[in-house]
């Protein structure tokens, strides 16, 4: 019985840890410059032709949208971090997708979206997200009453 009670505290100790470790921060603001690493190339470690490239889309998605069907590309760069502006009010979460690029411009392939809330796509495990409310007009017409 003793064993149990250790073997439980244990669980009961790494689940509220686990816990922890995947709980999303929440950043509150208009804007986000977001940065990634760089793709590491095509699957099976298949060359990239020279007169081929890759790019990024970036994406949001609402956080109530938990499958993010209905995710919105915001932008695609080739370079490795965009300014996102959000539109929406309310939580999202930011996706980035590998895009593969002919000379025309067209493109051949894309990646799975790495989403900031999976920790196995972000920086250290560290999931985020953004927030963003509309601010309310400030007040008019101050006056003194007593005078």
């Amino acid at each position: 019985m003793k064993k149990f009670g250790v073997f439980l505290a244990a669980a009961l100790v790494g689940f509220l840890l686990g816990s922890y470790a995947f709980a999303i921060e929440w950043h509150t603001m208009y804007q986000a410059t977001i940065t990634w690493e760089a793709s590491p190339g095509l699957e099976d470690n298949w060359e990239l032709p020279a007169t081929e490239s890759l790019e990024y889309a970036v994406w949001l998605a609402a956080e109530a949208d938990k499958d993010k069907t209905n995710a919105k590309e915001v932008g695609i760069t080739s370079d490795l971090i965009y300014t996102v502006t959000k539109q929406d009010e309310g939580k999202s979460f930011v996706g980035v997708q590998t895009l593969r690029k002919l000379a025309d411009g067209s493109i051949t392939s894309k990646s799975n979206i790495a989403w900031s809330d999976n920790p196995e796509a972000v920086f250290e495990g560290t999931t985020f997200g953004l927030v963003y409310w509309h601010v309310p007009m400030m007040v008019q017409g101050l006056k003194l009453l007593n005078k």
